[in-house]
């Protein structure tokens, strides 16, 4: 009964800690405005960061004639990078980071099911190959700074 006990406490100081280090980091962002570096991004700016750093032409990338989804492998990976750095860098929910607009020539509308597949999809790719989280920390870098 007593080792539960002392569990039960260690973990309650775990959590306390974690809930220290959340508010001290919330509390730097709101006293930063929500901005990191004085700069708002948005899903706009990640969107074209994304595709200038992959090379690709967006309305290749996220539709076809006839409003199908392109299934080219580098063109979902290109999508799964896009989500995973919306959940990342903003603050919005699943379901807006599925509704992509881009300079009024791509309005496409991804479910939020398929938006947490590309996110972890993206963080799996990067786990396995190193160059994925080059691409994606210099996608991050030119947001940020």
């Amino acid at each position: 009964m007593e080792n539960i006990k002392e569990r039960i406490k260690k973990r309650a100081l775990i959590i306390d800690k974690l809930t220290e280090k959340q508010n001290k980091d919330v509390n730097l962002l709101l006293s930063n405005g929500g901005k990191m570096n004085d700069k708002i991004i948005t899903k706009e700016k990640i969107l074209s960061v994304v595709m200038k750093i992959n090379n690709v032409d967006p309305n290749k990338t996220f539709s076809l004639k006839g409003g199908k989804v392109n299934r080219l492998r580098a063109n979902v990976e290109v999508r799964h990078m896009y989500f995973y750095l919306c959940k990342k860098l903003t603050g919005e929910t699943l379901k807006d980071l599925g509704h992509i607009y881009y300079h009024n020539c791509i309005n496409h509308v991804f479910d939020h099911s398929t938006v947490i597949h590309g996110i972890k999809s993206w963080n799996d790719l990067m786990f396995q190959m190193p160059i994925k989280r080059k691409l994606t920390d210099k996608a991050i870098k030119i947001l940020t700074v």
